[in-house]
């Protein structure tokens, strides 16, 4: 789809196809517009009292002992902590609903110890792309069992499926790449059977792991390699600014020829936007049974409607100025968009961050509606708050604790 304004003033839309509805919204001001959207789409849901607390995270804790020092050097300096997150480093080899066991042993005692000690809370990462070619992996096999993965449609040959060797393609499952070692297939979360499985999933590691919250990444749905069989729908015949390369529209993410549904009514080509707000009802559903409590999801995809079941956060950012003053816009955007618990990651995600940049950050993330710091693996060096009076920057951990306790009061 394409999208232009026109000096008129008018907005032109085009599209190769497809049903479009038309909902006009006349509000005597931007307010009262938005209200009445999301009168249609239904409103934010209310997260948890503590979800509105400060949350840290990075991408590359390497194990419990971390994890540790991490608590345990905020709380001395007095830093307000309500969750800590861990990335796909607690998995094992990557697998969704697996733990490290070597790396992070003790890990379900550290959950326990500190819910009880300092009423910390926690959130686990999983990403949609389900490992597809180890034995033991009784996720992959229970869900291929039970026939929950995307599928090549019977009309695409079998030499023209790009599926890799050593794989089960007796269902025609769709594979692809992700984090995992090997091939990755990818959840059809309009089967109600898909809906069963997932649940089972998260109960069994909720069992082992006392969660409190989920977060679900990469779900647009993401796929490192993206090879599809020559057809309009992964080709199309008009280009568009959305194509990554070589003119294919599924680059980074699923052919868009597969099928999805019950019965493949649905080519993924019609429904590739609703695959992260799939997966968000989806594990709303199931972490409320898990817990018996309120869920809090945070999604990276969302969809018109995503926030009655989720929250957002602002996606892989990076560690600039001009990142820190566009995450005002996007917040904005997206309390437009009906979303309104959303933040990014403070002091920003690539790149090394600096004193200064993460003072005035932590200062402004104080007071976003989802506040979390978050940095990525390849940064060596910490970003948390506690962290930077033992490197010499007090002033950092002061300016944090001081925005944090004004959010707090």
């Amino acid at each position: 789809m394409e999208y232009a304004f026109l000096p008129e003033p008018a907005l032109s839309l085009k599209t190769l196809g497809g049903v479009l509805d038309f909902f006009v919204f006349l509000g005597d001001n931007p307010e009262h517009v938005i209200q009445l959207y999301t009168s249609v789409i239904g409103r934010q849901t209310m997260p948890p009292f503590w979800a509105l607390g400060y949350q840290l995270c990075r991408y590359g804790y390497t194990g419990t002992k971390n994890l540790r020092e991490v608590i345990d050097r905020n709380l001395k300096a007095k830093i307000p902590l309500d969750t800590m997150y861990i990335d796909i480093d607690y998995m094992d080899k990557y697998e969704d609903f697996t733990y490290d066991k070597q790396a992070f042993a003790g890990l379900p005692e550290l959950f326990k110890d500190t819910k009880t000690q300092n009423q910390l809370h926690w959130t686990l990462i999983l990403d949609p792309g389900i490992e597809g070619n180890n034995k033991q992996y009784q996720t992959f096999n229970e869900g291929y069992k039970n026939d929950v993965f995307v599928k090549w449609p019977k009309s695409v040959d079998p030499k023209d499926r790009f599926n890799p060797p050593d794989v089960p393609t007796d269902k025609d499952t769709a594979y692809g790449k992700v984090w995992p070692n090997g091939p990755a297939a990818f959840p059809d979360f309009f089967k109600n059977e898909t809906l069963v499985w997932w649940q089972g999933q998260v109960k069994n590691l909720h069992d082992i792991l006392p969660f409190d919250s989920l977060w679900i990444d990469m779900n647009e749905p993401s796929n490192f390699q993206a090879r599809c069989p020559n057809n309009k729908w992964d080709y199309p015949p008009i280009r568009s600014s959305v194509i990554f390369s070589n003119n294919q529209l599924s680059a980074s993410t699923l052919c868009m020829v597969t099928e999805q549904g019950e019965k493949g009514e649905y080519r993924h080509y019609d429904v590739h936007s609703l695959y992260g707000l799939t997966e968000s009802i989806a594990t709303r559903k199931a972490l409320d049974a898990a817990t018996g409590k309120r869920g809090f999801v945070v999604s990276r995809s969302s969809y018109p409607t995503a926030g009655r079941y989720a929250n957002h956060w602002l996606g892989d950012n990076s560690a600039t100025w001009p990142m820190m003053h566009h995450s005002i816009v996007g917040m904005l955007e997206f309390n437009m968009f009906g979303i309104s618990f959303v933040g990014a990651d403070i002091c920003g995600f690539m790149g090394a961050t600096t004193p200064e940049l993460c003072r005035r950050w932590s200062q402004l993330g104080a007071f976003y509606p989802f506040s979390r710091n978050h940095n990525e693996k390849t940064v060596s060096q910490d970003q948390d708050p506690g962290v930077w009076a033992l490197q010499g920057h007090p002033e950092v951990t002061d300016a944090a604790r001081a925005s944090l306790q004004l959010r707090y009061q």
